[in-house]
């Protein structure tokens, strides 16, 4: 398995996952006043970094198992 390319494949799907997530943290501003409401637009970038993140490099690395398997059957 290409190591640098699952790296790759997850800081760029990191970066979609925090763009993702400051704009769902614009679109769904709190309208409470409480101070546990008001912090939790700041962790959504977060949360979708981390999410996509990992997301994108497990599917890189089936991506590359896949292909690996397809050729040692053929």
């Amino acid at each position: 398995m290409n190591i640098r390319q699952i790296v790759g494949s997850a800081i760029v799907s990191a970066g979609v996952g925090a763009v993702l997530g400051l704009c769902i943290a614009q679109i769904a501003a709190p309208r409470f006043f409480s101070k546990e409401y008001q912090e939790l637009p700041s962790k959504y970038p977060l949360i979708g970094a981390i999410s996509a993140g990992m997301i994108g490099g497990c599917q890189c690395a089936i991506w590359q198992l896949k292909k690996q398997r397809d050729q040692e059957e053929a």
